[in-house]
């Protein structure tokens, strides 16, 4: 992922409180892989990818990015399998 990281000059910041989760570790690199796929996706040139990890009363992997966004109208449908936005109304946004 570097090479498009450095394409779109985005910056990656990691906020890392280290734990364990009991999970399969490549699942869970994947998981987290395609989640910075999307963000390098939507974000603009320039832009910034945060991951932060930390725990409250759950363990907590959060990926954020400063993208377009997902439409109000399609959060509900984001857990659905093989959903995907309209990306026609995106394109005009990051335009």
């Amino acid at each position: 992922m570097q090479p498009r990281l450095k394409d779109k000059n985005i910056n990656i910041i990691i906020f890392s409180e280290e734990f364990n989760i009991f999970m399969d570790r490549e699942l869970v690199i994947i998981l987290i892989k395609n989640f910075i796929d999307n963000a390098i996706k939507t974000c603009r040139d320039g832009g910034e990818i945060c991951i932060n990890t930390y725990t409250t009363r759950y363990k907590i992997i959060e990926i954020r990015d400063n993208g377009v966004g997902i439409p109000n109208e399609d959060i509900k449908n984001i857990f659905e399998p093989f959903y995907m936005v309209d990306k026609s109304g995106i394109e005009e946004i990051m335009v």
